[in-house]
């Protein structure tokens, strides 16, 4: 069912059908940044989570320093990640912003 509307000839968001399969199967949470994929675990009743929300937890419960965090979203937008903040730079600004992080 998800490999139908996710994966593509050359067989990108196989990993998103996978992680929604399987927590479709037993009762999992996915954490994706694909929108057609939280699109559709939505649908499905999965729960989703974003990366950025990963990271900020990490940075509320002390497991991430805020220059770590921004590090971390750096690498990852290196990698190819795509995200509403440009960099990690501005990844604090932006969780500020839309209320993710308490001043």
């Amino acid at each position: 069912m998800f490999s139908k509307r996710l994966v593509d000839r050359k067989n990108r968001n196989l990993g998103e059908a996978s992680a929604l399969a399987w927590a479709k199967a037993r009762g999992g949470v996915i954490f994706s940044d694909d929108q057609t994929a939280i699109v559709l675990a939505k649908e499905q009743g999965i729960r989703t989570l974003r990366t950025l929300v990963l990271i900020v937890d990490g940075v509320r419960r002390g497991l991430l320093s805020q220059n770590q965090a921004g590090l971390l979203v750096d690498e990852l937008i290196g990698g190819g990640a795509r995200f509403p903040c440009k960099g990690g730079s501005a990844f604090l600004q932006w969780a500020n912003c839309e209320g993710l992080l308490d001043p």
